[in-house]
């Protein structure tokens, strides 16, 4: 079988080529133990299915196959088995993190003018060129040129915008929000504050802007600021506060449009009260006080087991950075 695909924002579109000799048919695995659910009316499949991470957050579905399945066989893991009878058949589908009307809307907005895949391809080009082409080299080979597009183009990898209709669900209190602005989540901060905000602040002033104010919300919402968030909420990964750096990093050069103020309570409050233990946010333990005191956290002696359960099994305790 051949498979092309398609991405948009939000939406994309599957393109199944089917080889002649075979039965044709198309297999939605599982991803969450058994916990997909599917629906299929006609041509149109809607569903969801369980992002898993350290917390769960459900992502829906909706979209419309060419031609009608022949028949479904829906197995008790999860799992959705559709024959099709055309040798050709193509699956255009938007996917929301709302509700399934919610990824019926993100459908009709970025699908729902029959845009066909060649035109949906354009597009995301444009876009791509758009932010590549922003930055001119001079000198250097080719492969260096090659190298450092390449590079620029991982750039854009997150944070990743996930408001959809002035709406957005959060993994930080578990609730849908409204906002007038994007909320972005996905950023890998221990990596990203080093080089990546530094440059955003740079080409894009005032999307550093709305990740700095997506971090303020995320401590408003879950009492911290995060140290690595992701869409369900903050891996906390890795160690030390490296978004008190992304916030002072903004601000020194220019970049304000944020809650300034609220900022600073979330980094002072981590800096403070959370703990520096590593692969761990939230309140500082016996550890953190004996830091704060004496400037460093105290070694176990060989063959001695830990005695304090806010240490990561296989982090242990390390120093910080």
């Amino acid at each position: 079988m051949t498979v092309g695909f398609t991405p948009g924002e939000k939406a994309g579109i599957y393109q199944f080529a089917f080889p002649s000799t075979k039965d044709k048919y198309l297999l939605l695995d599982d991803y969450s133990n058994g916990r997909n659910e599917w629906m299929l009316k006609g041509a149109e499949l809607s569903g969801s299915t369980i992002f898993r991470g350290d917390d769960e957050v459900k992502v829906f579905v909706y979209g419309v196959f060419s031609t009608t399945p022949a028949s479904q066989d829906a197995s008790s893991k999860g799992k959705l088995v559709l024959k099709f009878d055309a040798p050709k058949v193509e699956w255009r589908y938007a996917v929301s993190f709302i509700s399934v009307e919610q990824a019926k809307k993100n459908y009709q907005q970025e699908l729902g003018n029959g845009i066909t895949a060649a035109a949906l391809a354009k597009k995301g080009e444009a876009a791509w060129a758009k932010v590549i082409n922003q930055i001119q080299v001079k000198g250097g080979t080719e492969a260096q040129k090659r190298s450092f597009y390449s590079a620029l183009y991982r750039c854009y990898e997150r944070m990743v915008n996930i408001t959809e209709d002035g709406q957005y669900y959060s993994g930080y209190d578990k609730q849908v929000h409204t906002s007038k602005r994007p909320f972005y989540v996905d950023d890998w901060s221990w990596d990203t504050y080093l080089a990546h905000h530094p440059l955003r602040t740079i080409l894009h002033p005032q999307q550093e802007a709305d990740m700095m104010q997506s971090y303020v919300l995320m401590y408003e919402q879950s009492g911290w600021v995060p140290t690595f968030p992701l869409v369900y909420g903050d891996h906390a990964c890795m160690n030390g506060f490296h978004s008190s750096i992304s916030f002072l990093d903004a601000y020194r050069k220019g970049v304000k449009d944020f809650d300034i103020e609220k900022a600073y309570e979330g980094a002072l409050k981590n800096a403070d009260k959370a703990t520096m233990l590593p692969w761990k946010n939230g309140p500082k333990g016996p550890l953190d006080d004996f830091y704060h005191k004496n400037g460093y956290f105290p070694a176990l002696a060989k063959g001695e087991q830990e005695t304090d359960k806010l240490v990561h099994s296989w982090e242990k305790r390390q120093p910080l950075p």
